[in-house]
């Protein structure tokens, strides 16, 4: 039978792993070979390097040992191949086809590292920063002789998780082998840059971390989630080359926390109103993220909306009755007249969201006359407003029966559920509600994503909400789509970095790269080719 088989070509690549080389054309710009020139040509199955070698990575890799005096790699050449830099996330399927292979670099992630005991000829292994710490594989790798082969110190950056009770305990087995290492020493424990009081069990060698919103002082009443990273780090002493060797291993594991709330806001309504649950309820999670309405809420109270009256309303979560809190629904005689007294002037807005952050909000009547303040069950608050009053020079918005709240005391926002990427400049300093400072011990990280809920205008400049009292400047961020697929390029084209301006760097015309996002930057459409460069739709088709 056959099959149709790709030419391997000179390579470099955007998203995707492998060597990139560069040439240099008209205006300073650099260009990226595509990662894998594909020319229809017919071979058998017996021979068809891309079924023996699958990841077009280490293809690419094999062939730079011998480019300059083969047009491509085949598998009647592969045998030249005798050093080779692997860099990158690869899997090394298909590498003992290249058997006279006597030397190997390595710096990335790899699947399927046992197979390296399978080389017949290899002499040398140099390893740089390859993201794992068990080196057992390493002990059944003939190495003849002492070439002096150093692992450096290791970091391994783990997936995003849900912690759902509170607490971590890690199994550094996984991480360092059951066998090929000296006892583990110095572990220490880190969320964000607060080190944390753990144990750590030499015999099991398990890291337990328990009661970390307790370690973090994180307040349930105001806190919806937590997002931080773990680091572990330890010490480990391999034997590699036939010496040891000391690493240091620094394991980063990303977590977020859901807290189980339910927060709810006082009513008051008119005699002859409809009461519904859902009035007296603001939000209800539980530890996996997942938000309830009140219809799927354990509710107990009833409001009677016939006469004048108090009534206090609970909301529970079915999954766990100790996660509650109570509304307070007042029933008030409708009033017959304008009510809006010599000094008011009422006018109907269309409906526009407030919030505070304060725990006690001073409240007014409609003539401008302070009340008692209104204590709020949560330090941040929500309301929906739909009519403002002046008094003089003093604006008050309405969220509540007779209840007005001073323009001043509140902050108009716009829900936006987006999800945000910093740029690739600096850190991102956060700031406080309503720009009142600047968050002291935290700041986002450089080409990091963040989900927001909502904006808001402060000192009418415009900021993302990523935290609960917590904003980054919209001139930090960039909103992206997320996507997959590959963009052709059409023509010699330039790249951008997200915030518009243009690198030194450009793509090929007709070559090709992954794409994991698009974003309107300069006021058109872009998408991203690799960390933080990003090339004009207008210039490629997406695939």
């Amino acid at each position: 039978m056959n099959i149709m088989k790709k030419k391997i070509m000179l390579v470099a690549t955007g998203l995707s792993t492998s060597l990139i080389l560069v040439s240099a054309i008209p205006g300073n710009v650099n260009q990226f070979w595509n990662a894998v020139g594909i020319e229809k040509i017919q071979a058998d199955d017996s021979d068809d390097i891309e079924t023996l070698i699958p990841d077009s990575a280490l293809r690419a890799a094999m062939y730079r040992d011998i480019y300059r005096k083969y047009d491509e790699l085949t598998m009647d050449n592969i045998g030249e191949v005798t050093n080779v830099g692997l860099q990158g996330k690869m899997n090394l399927e298909g590498l003992t086809y290249a058997p006279n292979i006597t030397y190997i670099s390595m710096s990335g992630p790899f699947d399927n590292l046992s197979i390296l005991k399978d080389m017949p000829n290899l002499e040398s292994v140099r390893i740089g920063n390859i993201h794992i710490s068990n080196f057992d594989i390493f002990e059944n790798i003939p190495l003849p002789k002492d070439d002096g082969s150093r692992p450096d110190n290791q970091t391994i950056g783990e997936p995003e998780i849900i912690v759902t009770d509170n607490k971590f305990e890690i199994d550094l087995d996984s991480y360092v082998g059951k066998e090929y290492v000296v006892p583990i020493g110095n572990v220490s424990v880190m969320i964000g840059n607060i080190k944390m009081d753990s144990s750590y069990d030499p015999d099991t060698r398990k890291v337990t971390l328990t009661d970390i919103t307790e370690k973090l002082n994180t307040d349930d009443n105001t806190t919806d989630q937590i997002n931080e990273d773990l680091t572990v780090k330890f010490d480990e002493t391999v034997r590699f080359s036939n010496r040891d060797s000391k690493v240091t291993v620094t394991i980063t594991q990303p977590f977020v926390i859901y807290m189980p709330v339910v927060r709810v806001k006082d009513v008051t309504m008119y005699v002859g109103d409809i009461w519904n649950n859902d009035m007296g309820l603001v939000k209800a999670q539980n530890n996996l993220g997942k938000t309830f309405k009140a219809n799927e809420l354990d509710v107990e109270g009833d409001v009677d909306t016939t006469k004048i009256g108090d009534t206090e309303i609970t909301y529970r979560l079915k999954e766990d009755h100790s996660v509650f809190d109570t509304a307070k629904v007042k029933v008030v005689k409708r009033p017959t007249g304008g009510g809006g007294g010599n000094n008011s002037k009422i006018e109907d807005i269309k409906p526009t969201n407030i919030m505070t952050d304060k725990k006690l909000l001073d409240v007014y009547n409609v003539s401008g006359k302070k009340l008692e303040p209104k204590t709020l069950t949560k330090q941040t608050t929500d309301f929906v407003t739909e009519k403002i009053n002046t008094i003089g020079k003093v604006q008050y918005y309405r969220i509540g029966e007779n209840e007005w709240v001073k323009t001043d005391d509140v902050k108009v926002f716009h829900y936006n559920n987006a999800v945000k990427q910093t740029h690739g400049d600096d850190h991102k300093e956060l700031t406080q509600f309503r720009n009142i400072g600047q968050v002291s011990n935290r700041a986002l990280k450089p080409i990091t994503n963040w989900v927001t809920d909502r904006y808001a205008y402060f000192k009418d400049e415009k900021y993302h909400r990523v935290a609960t009292h917590e904003w980054v400047h919209d001139d930090h961020v960039v909103k992206y789509t997320s996507i997959s697929g590959v963009v052709k390029v059409n023509e010699d084209v330039p790249l951008y970095n997200s915030q518009g301006k243009a690198s030194n760097r450009g793509l090929m015309n007709n070559s090709e790269f992954i794409t994991d996002k698009s974003a309107m930057i300069n006021d058109q459409l872009m998408y991203r080719v690799a960390t933080d460069e990003w090339v004009s739709a207008e210039s490629v088709t997406l695939k």
